[in-house]
C-alpha cells in the first residue's frame, strides 16, 4: 500500500497507463493472445481511459457501472454479465459454470481481495 508521500502518484491517468502496461505484455508474451477487461465501480473510468489511450489492446471490455460495489451486492451487479457469459462460447470456457463467474466478480469487489483493498 501507498505512502503518504507516494499518494500523489495514484492517479486514474496512472492506474490506467498501469491497466496498459499489463496489456502490452499480454500481448508481448503471446502475438495473438486475446485481452479482455471487465470493470467495477472507479475500475469503469480506469479501463475507460485505458481503452481510449490503446483500443487497439483490448479484444473485449466490460465497463459495467459507476456504482460503488459496496452499495450493491455483488449477485446483483453481475447478474446480467454472469447471464451473458453463460449464452458466449469464448466466455463460457473461461467460466463453465454462473457460480465460477459469480466468484470471480464476488472476489474482484470484495475489500478483502487484496493488502490494499482492506483499507477502503
Amino acid at each position: 500500500c501507498p505512502q503518504a508521500s507516494q499518494l500523489k502518484y495514484y492517479t486514474a491517468m496512472n492506474a490506467a497507463r498501469d491497466l496498459i502496461s499489463v496489456a502490452e505484455t499480454l500481448k508481448n508474451e503471446q502475438a495473438d493472445a486475446q485481452v479482455f477487461a471487465i470493470s467495477s465501480s472507479y475500475g469503469t473510468y480506469i479501463l475507460y481511459n485505458a481503452v481510449r489511450m490503446r483500443p487497439e489492446l483490448f479484444t473485449g471490455i466490460i465497463l459495467n457501472d459507476f456504482i460503488p460495489s459496496y452499495q450493491v451486492p455483488p449477485a446483483d451487479m453481475t447478474s446480467v454479465w454472469i447471464e451473458l457469459c453463460q449464452e458466449d462460447a469464448n466466455c463460457r470456457a473461461r467460466f463453465p459454470s454462473v457460480e465460477s463467474a459469480h466468484n470471480l466478480m464476488k472476489d474482484l469487489s470484495s475489500p478483502s481481495f487484496n493488502q490494499c483493498t482492506r483499507h477502503l
